[in-house]
């Protein structure tokens, strides 16, 4: 154990944060703007984000409290499901994580090779092929035995990873910024009524759409359960350590 937290200790602040970032932001963000515009109007985005955000806030204040209150417990959400509701509850939700990796893990697979095959047309079509198959089996097991190495060369690689994957987002939100236009931002804001000359067609009221964006935006938010599995480190430095990779990654 005293290992191990001297491996989180070296991570460092940058390095638990680049891990929260990466494991919060996924690809679905370069998404969001369409997702989000399909589902509901300005007024129902902004209360989303307000709703969701103060959701998200107590979800990492909970977590910062267990983290005091237990500091010995850092396996994760499934540690707290055992010890707090028996060993069957523990292993169900382990399994229940671990069945969603593996699935997500799928997922990421299928979207990284179908995006190789823009620069390399007909190899990887569709990202369900024989060739993607083994491409995506290499990739993910050079990312298992990248993190076996240990935490030092996993953390600095993701915080390449990480600063790459802000600078692609900073570089398409100025590109937005530069072809946005006030008046087409405005109009019909509550997107209730049909308007022809934007392309504006209606929703729903707005507590409609409120509903189903919301599931857009708590899903990007998904990741901030392992924040508490990476601050590895001793029981009086953890909840303080904690807070502020994932307040970090919050605001992000």
């Amino acid at each position: 154990m005293a290992d191990r937290n001297k491996q989180a200790e070296k991570m460092g602040l940058v390095g638990l944060i680049a891990l929260c970032v990466s494991a919060m932001v996924g690809s679905g963000v370069f998404d969001l703007p369409k997702n989000m515009s399909m589902e509901a109007g300005v007024t129902a985005q902004f209360l989303s984000w307000i709703i969701t955000g103060i959701g998200i806030w107590f979800i990492a204040e909970m977590f910062v409290i267990l983290s005091d209150v237990k500091p010995d417990l850092t396996a994760g959400l499934y540690k707290y499901a055992q010890v707090g509701f028996g060993s069957f509850t523990g292993f169900f939700s382990a399994w229940a994580y671990f069945v969603c990796e593996c699935a997500a893990n799928a997922a990421y697979a299928v979207l990284v090779m179908s995006t190789l095959d823009y620069f390399f047309p007909g190899t990887f079509t569709g990202g369900n092929n024989w060739p993607s198959v083994i491409g995506a089996s290499i990739i993910t097991w050079a990312i298992t035995a990248l993190v076996l190495r240990g935490v030092e060369v996993s953390s600095g690689v993701q915080k390449i990873a990480t600063a790459i994957m802000l600078a692609v987002v900073i570089v398409f939100l100025v590109s937005v910024l530069f072809h946005f236009n006030i008046h087409t931002f405005t109009t019909n804001m509550n997107a209730t009524h049909s308007v022809p000359s934007v392309s504006d067609k209606p929703m729903g009221s707005v507590m409609h759409q409120l509903m189903n964006t919301m599931m857009v935006t708590l899903w990007l938010f998904g990741g901030i359960e392992g924040g508490p599995s990476l601050c590895l480190v001793r029981p009086r430095m953890l909840s303080r350590l904690l807070l502020r990779p994932l307040l970090v990654s919050l605001f992000v």
